[in-house]
Order: structure tokens, then C-alpha cells, then sequence
């Protein structure tokens, strides 16, 4: 959040304290962006539509105009931000089941997605539950089983609302590219953490600056030891101190409660990746022990 924005919003909600009924349908218009890009990051991972999503952000959001109180010092986007995501993962909770699959079942599906595409692609028509029963050496029964699974877990290709038309669920997963809010948030949490370094004590501060690669690469205990004519326990001590002292700011308490949110939603995110992996050993392991089989017939 740049200063602008920050300054913005603290002019508005200073306004809607002062009365104004206008300046909080205000504050909604000027946060609509931050409650859409919290929306699109659980669209990937739960079977839930993104507008019922962004509705239920908005709740959040205005819950935390209400509750928003200046003297925390937190800026009122990350403050949001929480609140936000907290009346999402409540409406996820509440008004469906999560799909939780075993991790072997999310690979066979994941297969089957995948071999339905190339079958689709090479006989220019989707195959049957004989046709893939035979290609992937499956039961039928089997067979039709994952595919009504399927019906349960969100394709990444299954078409989903969006104000500039239809999106896939494969565009809600982030890009190497980060988004307006994206880098929003990064500098204003650069800055959050430069405003709570800058309580502690010049020692503290040197310290965490050098090991945390403040503007410069990260240094080691030894390194800073040695420059700072000290033993390498004594920076490890001044280190813990310091970090111990951080955590209690409340510039930085909105970013472990995130944080703690956020590690719910991971698990499928990261079940994605262990398919891939598995997928790909699997398939090497095959094709050679094919060749090997190939060597000794040839043989």
C-alpha cells in the first residue's frame, strides 16, 4: 500500500467517524481491489464460486471499517486484509465441505485430466470410459469412479465468472508477474518491518539489518562476529533479543495472523507440485525399465 492510498484511507475512515455516511461506501469503492485479489487466491483451491467469494470479502471488509481502531498503528489495508480473508475461509467453512482427497487420489485424477486432454487432442473427440480404462490399464469401474470424482474437484480449466469475461481457474494461480495489490502489499510490508526494526536499539538493529540482507546480501553470524569484534554467541543472543522484541510489535502482529491463514490454503497448492514430481519420477522409472526390457530382447 503506498502512502497515497494510506493517506486516502485514513482521510475516509477519519470522515466516517466524523459521520459521513458517504465516506464508507467511499472506503469500500477505494478497497474493492484488495478484497477481488484476496478472493481470486481461494477460487484455485476451493469449489466455490469468485463472486460468492469477493461477496463474502466485502462483508469482512466493511466489518473491519466498523472495527478499525487508529491507535492499533496497523495501516487500515492490512487490517482489512485480515478481516477479509477471515469472512472468506468462514464461508468456506460453513457453507460447504472442503474437497479433501487422499494424495493417491488427487494423482489418479490428475492423470486421468491428463489423458483425457490427450485423447481428446489426438482423436479430435473425448474418450470413452472403455477407451481410457484401456490406455491407462484401469478397471472401468475404476475408471468411472475417478470421473465422477472428478465432478467433485475444480478443474483448472473450468470456466469461472469475471467482470472482464470468462477466466479459467488456471489464471487464479499466481505468475512470476505480481499484480498491482501484489506489490502493493510487498512495500507496504518493507515498510511496516523498516518502522518496527527502527524501535530497536542501534545494536538490534545492525544486527538484524546484516542477517536479514537489509538492502544488502545476507550476512553470517561469523561474518558479522568478525566485523563487529564479538564473539558469534553474542550476535545469536542479540539476534534472539531482537526478534523476540519484533514479534510483539503491532506493525508486524498482522502479518503472523496472515501468515497462519494462509498455511490453511496451501495444501492443495502444494499437493499440485507433489503430483508433478511423482508423475514424472514415475514415468522416468518406466521408460527405463522399458529399455532395459528392449536391451535384453535385442539382445
Amino acid at each position: 500500500m503506498d502512502d497515497k492510498k494510506y493517506q486516502k484511507n485514513l482521510e475516509l475512515l477519519q470522515a466516517y467517524r466524523a459521520g459521513d455516511p458517504a465516506a464508507r461506501e467511499l472506503l469500500i469503492l477505494e478497497n474493492s481491489g484488495l478484497v477481488s485479489s484476496i478472493a481470486r487466491r481461494y477460487t484455485f483451491n476451493y469449489k466455490y464460486e469468485y463472486d460468492d467469494l469477493r461477496q463474502e470479502g466485502f462483508i469482512g471488509l466493511m466489518r473491519a471499517i466498523d472495527k478499525y481502531d487508529p491507535a492499533l498503528d496497523i495501516p487500515f489495508g492490512n487490517y482489512a486484509a485480515y478481516w477479509i480473508k477471515q469472512a472468506i475461509l468462514r464461508y468456506i467453512y460453513n457453507k460447504g465441505r472442503i474437497i479433501r482427497l487422499p494424495v493417491y487420489l488427487h494423482e489418479r485424477i490428475f492423470l486421468l485430466k491428463k489423458t483425457i486432454e490427450e485423447l481428446t487432442a489426438k482423436n479430435e473427440r473425448k474418450p470413452t470410459a472403455f477407451e481410457l480404462s484401456k490406455h491407462l490399464k484401469m478397471n472401468i469401474f475404476e475408471v468411472e469412479k475417478l470421473l465422477q470424482l472428478m465432478q467433485d474437484v475444480e478443474s483448472l480449466d473450468e470456466p469461472i465468472p469475471d467482470m472482464d469475461g470468462e477466466r479459467t481457474m488456471l489464471d487464479t494461480v499466481p505468475d512470476e508477474q505480481e499484480s498491482p495489490e501484489d506489490i502493493a502489499e510487498r512495500n507496504d510490508r518493507i515498510r511496516q518491518v523498516n518502522k518496527a526494526v527502527m524501535q530497536l536499539n542501534e545494536r538490534q538493529r545492525e544486527v538484524i539489518r546484516r542477517r536479514y540482507g537489509f538492502k544488502c546480501k545476507a550476512e553470517t553470524l561469523d561474518s558479522i562476529s568478525n566485523d563487529m569484534n564479538c564473539s558469534k554467541e553474542w550476535i545469536r543472543q542479540i539476534e534472539r533479543k531482537a526478534l523476540r522484541k519484533l514479534r510483539t510489535m503491532p506493525e508486524l502482529q498482522v502479518y503472523r495472523i496472515e501468515r497462519k491463514l494462509d498455511k490453511r490454503t496451501n495444501f492443495y497448492r502444494k499437493t499440485e507440485n507433489v503430483v508433478l514430481w511423482r508423475e514424472g519420477q514415475r514415468r522416468l522409472l518406466y521408460g527405463r525399465k522399458l529399455d532395459g526390457l528392449h536391451e535384453m530382447t535385442t539382445a
